[in-house]
């Protein structure tokens, strides 16, 4: 008998493949964890396969698995794939069936789709499911009678979400340089060199209880925050250089979240003499200049701030901060040390909020063009399971929420604020407008990024092409 085969895929929308807005392309690190996990046994035929980069249909990518008979299909589920997951199952069972088991952020938050209403799955684990995969995996080891028994366990655990405590205990994800290409970086830095990222974790949990804020979209689960070494971490990016990487995108939910933490990384870094740019996503309320300048000197070239609202009452509405008279002054001290110390800055804003005004989304397109930010990303409020705010419309919504095209750069499906459809897509349309098409802010932005784009071609064709789509209004 040969090695099981074990195969891990991440699912992705076909509809949101037609998005024009440019999307973050990064990799699924859970299911990379998982892989690394597994290919330390050695007696599995460990493969990846991963549908957001794929240029196949959802049907060729099914018949492309199906041919090569999997004994067991990892599948992660982000909040909404849902359709894609029944129709790739479906297609990938019609003769023989593997065993499979559903991980990732909806499984978590809504596991009656996928293991009550409709069965989809043999067995489905909630939360952060590294160390469990690789315990039900050797367990199973083609026993009918354990597998029996291990389906009506965990059908009986579908609400005990998995925490892993030591992140060190995690080998570091193994890519081969052709998947790190297959994810494009699509933030501009200055680098005269083509981009090639590596993707880093080094913390999971948030502390913080922003109510629009799900797990289905973040990168991990719980309130309480866990950190990996800083020996450990640098040691990975380390081992990404070794593969060709010449830039770290940290993908945590907030970086500085542990300032002490952030500080002993970059410290580090420093030490070791290690020649790496790198991003992360911060908020203000983390970071003053000293911090900052620190992390410009250890390589931080792009840092990415949720600002989300310049109205003071949509801020404490979605509880993003506890001083909403004070966030508005400290986004704009933040931004001017970041720009006086060379670091690239990108302001991400929300609208569509629950009883939002268009005079509310008026003053924060000001606060865009006062924060004089290098980039400005914007996204419709949505309602993502996990939230504090979709718990308290579930019942109203559910239906809803199993829309195809549920995405926050996508035309809003649920609309809560007191603006219409349409008037959201305009305001949408005169944020970009008035940030990106003013003759000041394209002459700086061509001699700050005119060598990258000329070394990252694609990441200038992808931004413009999405800047023009929004423009045109032509986003279905």
């Amino acid at each position: 008998m040969g090695r099981r085969k074990i195969f891990l895929i991440r699912l992705d929308n076909s509809s949101l493949k037609r998005i024009y807005h440019p999307r973050h392309m990064y990799p699924p690190l859970t299911l990379k964890y998982i892989q690394a996990l597994l290919n330390k046994k050695k007696k599995y035929e460990v493969r990846f396969f991963d549908y957001w980069v794929s240029k196949l249909s959802l049907s060729k990518f099914a018949e492309g698995i199906f041919k090569l008979s999997p004994d067991i299909v990892i599948i992660y589920v982000d909040p909404y794939n849902f359709h894609s997951v029944v129709k790739f199952i479906s297609l990938i069972t019609q003769k023989k069936k593997p065993i499979i088991i559903g991980i990732g952020p909806d499984i978590t938050f809504r596991p009656e789709l996928y293991i009550e209403d409709t069965p989809l799955f043999d067995i489905i684990i909630p939360g952060e499911p590294e160390i469990e995969i690789l315990s039900i995996i050797e367990k199973l080891n083609g026993n009918i009678s354990m597998f029996k028994a291990l389906k009506d366990i965990y059908r009986r655990r579908v609400n005990l979400i998995n925490i892993v405590f030591d992140l060190d205990n995690l080998p570091f994800p193994n890519f081969t340089l052709k998947e790190l290409k297959s994810y494009t970086f699509i933030y501009p830095v200055r680098m005269n060199r083509r981009l090639i990222c590596g993707y880093v974790i080094t913390s999971r949990g948030c502390p913080y209880s922003c109510t629009f804020c799900s797990p289905g979209i973040r990168k991990s689960y719980s309130k309480v925050l866990r950190l990996r070494s800083t020996s450990n971490i640098v040691d990975e990016i380390q081992f990404l250089m070794k593969k060709g990487v010449n830039f770290i995108s940290f993908e945590d939910d907030n970086f500085v979240a542990d300032f002490d933490h952030v500080v002993s990384i970059c410290e580090e870094i420093k030490r070791r003499r290690i020649n790496i740019k790198w991003s992360a996503q911060v908020r203000v309320d983390e970071v003053n200049y000293k911090l900052l300048k620190l992390m410009r000197d250890s390589g931080c070239s792009l840092l990415q701030f949720g600002i989300e609202s310049a109205s003071k009452r949509i801020l404490r509405m979605l509880n993003k901060t506890t001083e909403a008279e004070k966030w508005i002054e400290r986004s704009k001290e933040i931004f001017y040390h970041a720009k006086k110390l060379g670091i690239t800055t990108c302001a991400l804003f929300m609208i569509g909020n629950p009883t939002e005004t268009r005079q509310e989304a008026v003053e924060t397109i000001k606060l865009a063009k006062c924060l004089n930010s290098d980039l400005v990303k914007v996204h419709f409020f949505i309602l993502y399971p996990g939230s504090t705010i979709y718990e308290k419309c579930r019942i109203e919504y559910k239906k809803l929420q199993l829309q195809d095209d549920v995405h926050h750069y996508s035309k809003p499906i649920i609309n809560l604020s007191n603006m219409s459809v349409e008037e959201l897509l305009q305001v949408r349309k005169k944020f970009y407008r008035n940030v990106y098409l003013q003759l000041d802010y394209i002459l700086k932005h061509i001699f700050k990024y005119g060598i990258f784009y000329i070394f990252n071609i694609k990441v200038f064709f992808i931004l413009l092409k999405g800047l023009l789509r929004i423009l045109q209004d032509s986003e279905k």
